[in-house]
């Protein structure tokens, strides 16, 4: 088990414009350091984050059981900041949690994934919580080996993965807001206080297509009206009086 150089990795991952790039990195290097399963997570109150190299039919599992209802790494992982071990191989030190939830455990532990560790990102509360969740088929001492000389970088990759990800899912979701050459004209002349059939005249267009683009750009910016789009444009310098 050999991971990518750490130095090189650094470098690397914020070059990455896609999440599958982001990804594909995480876990060649954690793999490389006998980390062969993971989940990464960030729930925010309108937005999910979730990916994990887990096996398709454990997933479906997990879904048709509907643990996440019991799954520890939700309800307890993320409280706080501190990295807390995982596993079947150290279940008897969660005597805290219920039948379910231990159970929970030990059906994952069918995976062969029998011990791990998480790395919170973010402690749970009203704006959601993000973590990781590594998991080893190499048993407890490997982990706890692994802890001891790797943890501090580990949990900064995994950082670093983590605001990666953000910035390209940002990045994305600027991109599908772009308005066309079309919306940004109709919007222009909105601005100037011109009304539906004047704007027709001015692009050339049926009143009904005018309509069209400025609904499309009302939609793109999230706006309610006709007025709060062209607000926002303004605001964004996406648009000019």
């Amino acid at each position: 088990m050999n991971a990518p150089d750490f130095d090189t990795l650094c470098e690397y991952i914020p070059q990455q414009t896609s999440v599958e790039g982001v990804w594909s990195l995480a876990t060649e290097y954690y793999a490389g350091l006998g980390i062969d399963g993971l989940l990464y997570a960030d729930l925010k109150p309108q937005k999910l984050t979730l990916m994990t190299n887990l096996s398709q039919d454990w997933t479906t599992h997990y879904t048709d059981q509907d643990y996440v209802k019991v799954d520890p790494f939700f309800r307890y992982c993320c409280n706080s900041y501190a990295a807390s071990d995982v596993g079947q191989d150290c279940i008897l030190h969660h005597s805290y949690m219920t039948p379910a939830e231990k159970r929970f455990i030990l059906d994952a532990g069918e995976t062969g994934l029998t011990a791990g560790f998480v790395s919170p990102l973010r402690a749970k509360s009203q704006n959601g919580l993000a973590g990781w969740n590594f998991l080893s088929s190499y048993g407890r001492a490997h982990v706890n080996n692994l802890r001891h000389r790797h943890e501090n970088e580990m949990r900064l990759i995994g950082h670093m993965v983590h605001q990666q990800i953000s910035q390209v899912n940002l990045s994305e979701a600027d991109e599908a807001t772009q308005l066309t050459s079309r919306e940004t004209e109709a919007l222009q002349w909105t601005a100037r206080g011109l009304r539906t059939d004047m704007i027709a005249a001015k692009m050339n267009l049926r009143p009904v297509t005018v309509e069209l683009h400025l609904r499309n750009a009302r939609t793109k910016l999230s706006a309610k009206t006709r007025d709060q789009a062209v607000a926002i444009a303004l605001v964004a310098g996406r648009i000019s009086l």
